[in-house]
């Protein structure tokens, strides 16, 4: 019998096999992995709930007596028996009080009886009232944690925002004397105290108290310790927290899990005057600066057409959302309705999407296949006979097939136009448009693939190797074909003081720019940036061709590690699964590949837009109606179209103002409580730890400042700047998840990264010494 199978010491392994565990083990680990004081704990694994018989044998006692041996109690203290069910501690539901506990426990035999006692509680009435489904083993895991209790001179609990008042500033702190047991049973009356976030300033709410617990409160170290410990693991969550903690000389955590209750004031909502929710989640990462009005008003109708209201309507959600914006720009950022998200991403179990997205887009629904099955059929024919592009294979062919005609067609629609003809540019610029929305057609599609893809394989891999951490990146290193990736390398080998040399380079990758924006200057219009960068990659050891090396002899070292654990199984079974493993790696490469060659493709569609956009700009102001030609891009396509036709003078006026307004706004100051010593967290995305100065950059200019050895702290990264990723040490995002461009394009440079790290480019400052880890998602600011 492996012991690791069905009873879990690894810390780590919980939080990359959170299935095993469920979500109060994870939590505890995740405390635990980034070094807050957790009392020692193992877990009995949801596998050895599924096979009971397995653990009423002999040999599964001798390795649970094995496993206690590592947290063996000490001075007399206990042992807690405890749930950790795979539905319980998540941010829709907390489970809390419905399955059993155990405290005080000494022996094996007797915590043996407790685990059985706790897996029996997860299918009573009352817990199949609160699921509203019956509890089944097969489709709901019991995790039992046992850990060491602590001899607590004062426990409680502190919500992290308050439950009641949905205050996101309030902390509520409740505090008893002796063992938390006595305050979540009820029996004891808890000290009810409120912590403003801002300052730190305390109201205690009750009026009576006994001696001891006056004296610890009335201790100001006391206090701000817990405070400060509360931040920390609301930071590394990135949500409102649930603590239970003790206190025997120093702060232990015993629990940590969402605030149920806590529902509008995560990261990255905004609530309009409407009561109407809106994310900047998918922009975020390709708009690292405010979006022009011309920019928009051309990009925003076909986002809005094929990521969102053509899915919609395939899932026949359409008159739900009849008449209602998809999107809008809040403070000059691109945002979506968060309603349309949820509904797209309802009908997606819920191990196929990534964490951070789960966290973003608040998606708290209990997948079901009944309600699948009862909608397929509808789907299937609303896709059948509108858009074949949601077949794996088939939207690969169309992608072919459009980029191999990109350049010809765009050729011939150019040959079209005259110079300075207003009319002829207007309808060069419709017609990119079209081909834009032709392009995402496609490209929407291809990035719902490289999700579900990417899910399925870390699932597999998982499966095949229990103890694989990162194998599932170097899977999906150093893939032939990635065209960021080659543009580095270009650049680094491109002589920038010689014209043939640069003309050839810019030939091929004069199209790229920072942003999707057609604002952006592209590479073509900027050499003196083109400089900087090339000079950077030249700075850059490894080169940009040899850390693809590393990555393709990771990537080919891990595939043959994998068949060899595949080729160890019995026979079938490990012929089945090897078939299955190179046909998800395959669909997951060309994919994710796709992810990254399709956004250079578009750019080339959007170069060309710019190019009509700035003739146009040109015209009108060579007849006296704007100032420069890039004023151009303070108007909204209607407006040009107008214009183009003669009509709508009024429009000028219009961007005139519109261009005023930009240039007067300015950012607003930012509060900051983080003292230096303490720890951010977020998610990690690419692995490795870092040491360095910060490196603050909110435009692509601060980039082009950064000094080898910096760690760049970025609102979201654009591939435009991978680049720069071979000279720094590590990178720190404030959006964006585990498949966005930075990251995958941080993983090919092997920089370590963490992302979703809120207002982290107005928190710290340029010079902070930070160490961060890219595994754990953890930066600590050092002193």
């Amino acid at each position: 019998m492996r012991c690791s199978k069905y009873i879990i010491y690894d810390k780590k392994k919980l939080v990359h096999k959170p299935f095993l565990g469920g979500g109060k083990a994870v939590n505890l680990a995740k405390l635990a992995n980034a070094g807050f004081a957790v009392p020692d704990f193992i877990v009995v694994s949801t596998k050895a709930f599924a096979d009971k018989r397995a653990a009423e044998k002999k040999a599964f006692i001798v390795c649970l007596k094995k496993k206690l041996a590592f947290i063996t109690a000490q001075n007399g203290d206990a042992f807690a028996v405890r749930s950790s069910a795979e539905f319980e501690d998540a941010a829709g539901q907390s489970f809390a009080g419905q399955l059993q506990s155990f405290l005080g426990l000494r022996g094996a035999e007797d915590i043996l009886k407790a685990v059985h006692k706790v897996w029996a509680s997860a299918g009573k009435e009352h817990v199949e009232r609160y699921i509203g489904t019956p509890t089944k083993a097969p489709r709901y895991g019991v995790a039992v944690i046992v850990q060491r209790m602590i001899a607590a001179r004062f426990s409680g609990v502190l919500f992290t925002a308050h439950p009641v008042t949905n205050d996101p500033d309030v902390m509520l702190l409740e505090i008893v004397e002796g063992g938390c047991e006595n305050l979540v049973s009820g029996k004891t009356t808890p000290v009810h105290i409120s912590i403003n976030k801002r300052d730190f300033s305390l109201h205690i709410e009750s009026t009576s108290f006994s001696i001891p617990v006056r004296k610890f409160i009335k201790d100001p170290e006391n206090m701000r310790a817990l405070a400060d410990l509360a931040v920390q693991v609301e930071n590394l969550f990135s949500a409102p927290q649930d603590i239970e903690w003790a206190y025997d000389g120093r702060f232990w955590l015993l629990q940590s899990r969402p605030i149920t209750t806590f529902g509008t004031h995560r990261a990255r909502i905004h609530i309009d005057r409407n009561t109407v929710e809106w994310t900047d989640y998918f922009f975020a990462e390709r708009f690292t600066e405010s979006v022009s009005p011309l920019g928009w008003s051309f990009l925003g109708p076909v986002i809005a057409r094929n990521a969102f209201l053509a899915p919609l309507c395939y899932l026949g959600y359409a008159q739900e959302f009849k008449g209602k914006r998809m999107l809008t720009v809040i403070d000059g950022m691109p945002h979506a309705r968060l309603a349309a998200f949820q509904r797209l991403y309802s009908v997606v179990p819920s191990g196929l999407i990534s964490a951070d997205k789960k966290q973003a887009l608040r998606l708290e629904h209990t997948f079901s296949f009944q309600r699948l099955l009862k909608r397929l059929p509808s789907v299937f024919f609303r896709l059948l006979f509108n858009n074949p592009n949601w077949l794996p294979l088939y939207n690969l062919y169309r992608w072919r097939e459009f980029n191999r005609s990109l350049e010809q067609r765009l050729a011939a629609r150019r040959q079209k136009v005259a110079m300075d003809d207003l009319s002829e540019n207007m309808q060069f610029v419709k017609d990119m448009q079209a081909f834009s929305d032709e392009f995402l057609s496609i490209h929407s599609w291809s990035i719902t693939f490289a999700d579900i893809f990417y899910a399925l394989l870390k699932r597999l891999v998982s499966v095949i190797d229990a103890d694989s951490v990162d194998g599932i990146d170097k899977l999906l290193g150093g893939l032939q074909g990635n065209e960021t990736i080659q543009a580095n390398i270009d650049l680094y080998t491109c002589n920038t003081g010689d014209k043939a040399s640069l003309n050839k380079f810019l030939k091929k990758y004069g199209h790229r720019s920072k942003s999707l924006d057609i604002a952006s200057p592209t590479w073509e219009e900027n050499y003196d940036m083109l400089k900087k960068v090339a000079a950077m990659l030249k700075k850059s050891k490894p080169s940009p061709l040899q850390s693809l090396q590393k990555s393709r002899e990771a990537r080919e070292k891990e595939e043959q590690r994998l068949h060899n654990k595949i080729g160890q199984m019995p026979l079938p079974l490990n012929i089945l699964l090897l078939a299955i493993f190179k046909l998800i790696l395959y669909f997951a490469r060309q994919f994710i590949l796709l992810r990254e060659n399709q956004r250079n493709a578009w750019h080339k569609i959007l170069a060309r837009t710019r190019k009509a956009c700035l003739r146009m700009g040109v015209r009108l102001q060579k007849e006296g109606r704007i100032a420069a030609a890039d004023d151009i891009f303070y108007f909204h396509l209607h407006e040009l179209n107008a214009l183009s036709d003669g009509v709508g003078s009024s429009a000028v006026d219009k961007a005139a103002a519109r261009k005023k307004a930009a240039k007067s706004k300015d950012s607003a100051a930012f509060e900051t409580n983080y003292a230096k010593g303490k720890k951010l967290f977020g998610i990690g995305v690419s692995s490795g730890l870092a040491k360095g100065r910060a490196r603050i950059c909110k435009t692509y200019q601060d980039v082009l400042q950064a000094q080898g050895g910096d760690i760049l702290v970025v609102p979201s990264a654009d591939p435009a700047w991978s680049p720069v990723f071979n000279i720094a040490a590590g990178m720190i995002m404030e959006t964006g998840g585990v498949l966005s461009h930075a990251s995958i394009v941080a993983r090919e440079f092997h920089l370590p990264t963490v992302t979703n790290i809120k207002n982290a480019t107005k928190m710290l400052h340029d010079g902070d010494q930070l160490e961060l880890d890219g595994a754990a998602g953890s930066v600590a600011i050092l002193s």
